[in-house]
């Protein structure tokens, strides 16, 4: 069973979801502004604030492999100085390690669950489905015919 809910902006999930997506554009935009600085070729990497861990390309590999732990391919040595001036980085911009909201703590199901959230214009939704059968508890939770979801991401270009 799958169902679609309209967030109240107001409430503290969505609140938390609009801090976590700031987030998320701080750490993208200093990581691209410190892989520029120390020629880091590769877009991906792990998101944590307390180290710099990246999916090396063999370029990354072989320029970097005295400062990347052996036993964890693309994790930098905490010591090392590509990982501590990452570090530095992050501080300077006041760059927390937040976790993106977890619906399932609204929702009276204790089965396997898929959630996901998303902005679009000014509004929150967000969509939670299970295979059992399933409650939300939140009042800022507002469910909505699959249809208005839909529509609303289409009009939006989300799709």
């Amino acid at each position: 069973m799958k169902k679609y809910y309209v967030v109240d902006k107001d409430s503290e999930v969505a609140k938390a979801y609009s801090a976590w997506k700031k987030e998320q554009y701080e750490i993208n935009s200093t990581f691209k502004e410190l892989a520029k600085e120390c020629e880091i070729e590769t877009k991906e990497y792990y998101p944590v604030v307390d180290r710099l861990w990246i999916v090396p390309t063999k370029k990354d590999r072989e320029k970097f492999k005295d400062e990347m732990k052996k036993s964890c391919d693309g994790e930098f040595k905490k010591s090392s100085a590509t990982s501590k001036a990452w570090v530095a980085k992050c501080k300077e911009r006041d760059i927390k390690d937040l976790c993106r909201p977890h619906l399932m703590f609204f929702f009276s199901n204790t089965g396997r669950c898929y959630e996901s959230m998303s902005e679009v214009n000014g509004t929150f939704y967000a969509t939670y489905e299970s295979k059992c059968d399933f409650e939300c508890f939140n009042d800022a939770f507002k469910e909505i015919k699959a249809s208005e979801y839909y529509k609303a991401l289409e009009d939006a270009g989300a799709m």
